[in-house]
């Protein structure tokens, strides 16, 4: 019993001792039951990547790192070598970046295949490109818009200055003074309002002689509507005697009714420029202002003559005329 104890314990140590082994040399990327090639690719920098480290196509891992070394020439690059499925068929076009697969910062090696007819080689030694910053990568994208930022609040504040000097502060504020402006205008509009209520309360009695007037005018239009109407065939026998007339007219020597209408007017224009000149009977009632009073004031009398001669007509005829009128 003790032997077999002591032989299951062995076994199992050795079984241990193995499978750490195996799990430590594929956590290093090393392939342990499958045979693979391994191509080396040439890096000028490779930070964030290390052995273990995927290899992917298209986002498929297909290999891993094996190692990573640092070359012995003068331009310091590091030589990463990946290893890959033997079935695998890479061209020796295609292209080897480092690429951040996560925000965390993982990286790994992706590989874009060309079109080549050859293959990669274990013999060379390819170019790869270096390794894309994540970070570096948004901080680009986000460098424009921040700039924009700064642009739009730079002209905010220049916005905002500009609104400062337009209004000003204290007597010189443009806000204060357009206050002051309104209530003025206000102040005067109102006084306006107030000016004109006093002016129609003044001349209330002549605008209600006006709508009266106005009515009276109106009643009288309507009359005259009405008297055309009733007298629409008075008035069609006028319309035709116009006709008549009118065409009497066409059939007339326009020509010397013009002439003779033009010396007509010609000798109205020199007696109205005689009379404006003062000459003649009608220029010197025109011109002299103390006939004029003289004639109005006659006319006037005339007037006050024909009332009273209406008004009471005993005055001014005999009594035996009206008494003998009134028999008959």
């Amino acid at each position: 019993m003790k032997v077999r104890n002591e032989v299951t314990v062995g076994a199992l140590t050795v079984i241990g001792l193995v499978l750490m082994v195996l799990g430590y040399n594929y956590l290093r990327g090393n392939e342990i039951f499958t045979k693979n090639y391994y191509y080396k690719i040439n890096f000028a920098n490779t930070t964030g990547l290390y052995p273990a480290n995927s290899v992917v196509i298209n986002g498929l891992e297909v290999g891993r790192v094996k190692t990573i070394e640092l070359a012995n020439d003068l331009n310091h690059q590091v030589i990463v070598t990946i290893s890959l499925p033997k079935d695998l068929v890479i061209p020796e076009d295609s292209k080897f970046d480092i690429e951040s697969l996560d925000l965390l910062g993982k990286k790994a090696i992706s590989i874009k295949r060309g079109n080549s007819t050859n293959l990669l080689s274990e013999d060379k030694i390819y170019q790869g490109n270096a390794p894309t910053d994540i970070f570096k990568s948004i901080t680009e994208q986000l460098d424009p818009i921040a700039k924009k930022a700064d642009k739009l609040m730079g002209s905010l504040d220049t916005m905002i200055s500009d609104v400062h000097i337009a209004i000003g502060k204290g007597e010189n504020s443009a806000l204060k003074k357009t206050m002051e402006n309104v209530s003025a205008t206000l102040a005067h509009s109102n006084k306006v309002l107030a000016d004109l209520s006093s002016v129609f309360e003044q001349q209330k009695g002549n605008i209600e002689n006006i709508i009266k007037n106005a009515d009276g005018v109106m009643a009288n239009t309507n009359a005259l509507t009405k008297k055309i109407a009733d007298n629409s065939e008075s008035i069609d026998n006028i319309i035709k005697n116009f006709e008549t007339v009118s065409d009497k007219v066409a059939k007339v020597d326009l020509e010397n009714t013009v002439n003779s209408v033009k010396k007509t007017l010609e000798e109205v224009n020199a007696l109205l420029a005689s009379i404006n000149e003062g000459q003649g009977t009608i220029g010197k009632i025109v011109k002299d202002e103390h006939l004029y009073s003289s004639i109005d004031s006659t006319i006037n009398s005339l007037n006050y003559l024909l009332q009273d001669l209406k008004a009471n007509p005993k005055r001014y005829v005999s009594f035996s005329l009206i008494e003998r009128k009134n028999k008959d």
